[in-house]
């Protein structure tokens, strides 16, 4: 858009062709600009001398630091959807100085959902307009590689595939007196914990789907320290559009002074239970640890929550991905999906096979997990050629049936292996 000719008008004419140049260019301007409504909190200590009471500066330099802190927690959900979890890591230290620990550059407006004194805490709780076109531009000047990115919030479905379908992470954690929940009325994110334990999943291809605000309609008592019985998680997780429930509860709090040093210590002790909506089956339950240090008890504890969500999402994840694999990418090659798979001798056949196939260049394998292995063979044949070329292939370990579907998926189901003694492994293709 060009300028309005402004010049060579009268002195007051040109001062309102200016003025209305101004407001076009903030039309424009506005128009491109790209706001995420964001839910977010920050909860920090109020500063006041050991014994002192708490006067109206010490609450109001509180309440502005958490509400800073619940930017930074915004703007941090915004690069999170933004960039992917492996271009994340090797600039983790220029996000946090330069974008996230700028976060007020990025806030367009806010409003405040609740803010209260809870003991020697502040809490803040918002629902931020964040500016996702200027986070962007700042992550492309210190070099994070967005052409991987993630999918923006308004863009992720809830589900990504039949066979992954997303998280609903209920959280409900005592961090140093001050509760953090992911659910319920006043619930956003979890706190540090949920956080941590949500980049976690997403590092494994998992979506998170948001429960922030959604509230429990099944009255029943959950078993033991677990923010909810497994029904009531399941439904909730149903109302989120999510097919997996990950509960988890801990409770975190100070360890007193570390000698020798100014700073405090903080212990934690958390289960995490994740359960599959579609049954009610758990799929696994962990105990889970941690300790952290700081400048007082809530840094130290939510130091600790951090270490308490990145070992549970570590313990998780394995059966996780095990139960809900991820959608095996199939650019450019053919899918060979192998079922009944009882040993690595019979797949490592397979793959000598197919390698060997006219016109393959390569075979990788692309997920296992319990009796099931996908591989990838990087041809132009069409599956219905590879099928042909491993129907007439001889196996020495297994004794397996081979089909090529509609969908273009070739499939091999062993249908019962060879003795080792009568095994010719010399003979797995020609």
């Amino acid at each position: 858009m060009t300028g309005l000719p402004c010049s060579g008008l009268p002195r007051v004419a040109a001062g309102l062709c200016a003025a209305v140049a101004l407001l076009l260019a903030s039309a424009t301007a506005g128009a491109q600009t790209d706001l995420r409504v964001v839910a977010a909190e920050g909860v920090v200590k109020v500063a006041v001398a050991e014994g002192a009471q708490a006067d109206a500066a010490a609450i109001n330099g509180a309440k502005d630091r958490a509400r800073d802190q619940a930017f930074a927690n915004a703007v941090d959900t915004i690069v999170d959807a933004l960039v992917a979890p492996s271009a994340r890591r090797p600039a983790a230290r220029e996000i946090r100085e330069r974008v996230v620990g700028r976060a007020r550059l990025f806030v367009a407006k806010f409003r405040t959902r609740s803010q209260a004194l809870e003991g020697e805490n502040y809490r803040v709780a918002i629902d931020a307009w964040i500016d996702a076109g200027k986070v962007q531009q700042a992550l492309a000047e210190i070099g994070v590689d967005l052409a991987a990115s993630a999918l923006p919030p308004d863009q992720a479905s809830p589900t990504t595939s039949d066979s992954r379908p997303s998280v609903a992470l209920l959280v409900r954690a005592d961090i140093a007196g001050t509760v953090a929940a992911s659910f319920g009325r006043v619930g956003i994110d979890g706190g540090e914990l949920g956080r941590t334990v949500a980049r976690g999943l997403r590092e494994q291809g998992f979506v998170v789907a948001p429960t922030g605000g959604l509230e429990v309609t099944l009255a029943e008592e959950p078993v033991g320290p677990l923010p909810l019985s497994d029904r009531a998680a399941a439904e909730l997780a149903g109302r989120a559009g999510a097919g997996i429930a990950v509960l988890v509860a801990a409770d975190i709090g100070d360890d007193g002074k570390i000698r020798g040093t100014g700073m405090r210590g903080a212990r934690g002790r958390g289960l995490v239970r994740v359960v599959d909506v579609r049954d009610g089956r758990v799929v696994t339950e962990i105990e889970v640890t941690s300790a952290g240090y700081g400048a007082d008890e809530l840094a130290a504890a939510s130091d600790a929550a951090a270490e308490l969500g990145t070992r549970a999402a570590g313990l998780i994840s394995a059966p996780m991905v095990a139960t809900w694999p991820a959608p095996v990418p199939r650019e450019g090659g053919v899918l060979v999906e192998v079922r009944g798979v009882t040993e690595w001798a019979v797949v490592a056949e397979l793959e000598r096979v197919l390698s060997r196939a006219p016109g393959v260049r390569g075979v990788a394998t692309r997920t296992f997990r319990r009796r099931f292995v996908a591989l990838v063979a990087d041809t132009d044949m069409s599956p219905k050629r590879l099928q042909k070329a491993l129907v007439n292939a001889r196996f020495g370990t297994a004794r397996v049936n081979v089909t090529a579907g509609d969908d273009d998926v070739i499939r091999v189901d062993v249908v019962d292996a060879v003795p080792s003694s009568e095994r010719n492994l010399g003979s797995g293709g020609r």
